[in-house]
């Protein structure tokens, strides 16, 4: 079924198809992060939770204390707005990491084993998305998903990194090998 599922995704794995999904991504990021983030700015000066790379349970309270009921549904849009960005992002990985691998390895399985990071990304993007909804939710009420939220965002961000890493190592490698 994953060989199927790979083989789908490879017939899509070109450069426009790529270009999309950057554009989509360039888009929503546009949106939440020029648009929407300074709106929220005049609630509060912290910035987004999700742009935070690690926050507390104390940082995520007082943050949602001073946006207030306006600003809370604000961002409570914006989260859902962000349901799309994770999506864009994850296909412009996969898209990059099965054209590059195409290139920088001879066998499938290393692309196939590389996949499952922008998936993971994917994961703790949308835990994230969803803690922070729930919150928003049932603000002001206590709830152990602040204790984790911020953590949850230090795993988005550490799988973020990790992906740029491994794309960056595909791309070498795909140079290198086209240069010999």
């Amino acid at each position: 079924m994953f060989s199927n599922i790979f083989k789908k995704i490879e017939a899509r794995a070109v450069l426009a198809n790529i270009f999309l999904a950057l554009v989509v991504q360039t888009l929503v990021q546009v949106i939440l992060i020029w648009i929407i983030s300074p709106k929220l700015q005049e609630y509060s000066q912290g910035k987004m939770l999700d742009l935070r790379f690690l926050y507390t349970e104390h940082d995520m309270i007082q943050y949602f204390t001073e946006l207030g009921t306006s600003g809370r549904n604000l961002y409570f849009f914006a989260e859902l707005i962000d349901l799309i960005y994770p999506l864009a992002y994850t296909a412009t990985f996969i898209l990059l990491l099965v054209f590059l691998g195409k290139y920088a390895f001879p066998s499938t399985q290393v692309t196939k084993v590389a996949i499952i990071a922008p998936l993971l990304l994917l994961f703790s993007d949308y835990m994230e998305n969803i803690i922070v909804i729930i919150l928003l939710l049932i603000f002001p009420d206590e709830n152990y998903l602040y204790k984790i939220a911020g953590f949850v965002t230090l795993g988005k961000f550490l799988l973020l990194f990790l992906n740029f890493i491994i794309v960056s190592v595909f791309g070498l490698m795909a140079l290198k090998k086209e240069m010999l």
